[in-house]
């Protein structure tokens, strides 16, 4: 895609231990919806987003993408 001019972006049903593949094969945008929710029982298709593991996801992602800057310098 970036050959191309464009962007990489990913969605559907990204979990979390997905994140490292997608930082390192550099993807531009990643979608987290189901990543983002805690699942509750008749509480719609994927639960509620949480802003705790939103967090979490923000600084799983942070940490592999300064980890890929370091290992490709």
């Amino acid at each position: 895609m970036h050959k191309l001019g464009k962007e990489a972006w990913v969605a559907g049903s990204i979990r979390k231990d997905q994140l490292a593949y997608l930082v390192k094969i550099e993807v531009d945008v990643i979608c987290v919806r189901k990543a983002a929710c805690e699942e509750l029982d008749g509480h719609g298709r994927f639960g509620e987003v949480k802003k705790d593991i939103v967090r979490e996801l923000i600084i799983e992602l942070s940490n592999h993408k300064s980890r890929a800057r370091h290992t490709t310098k």
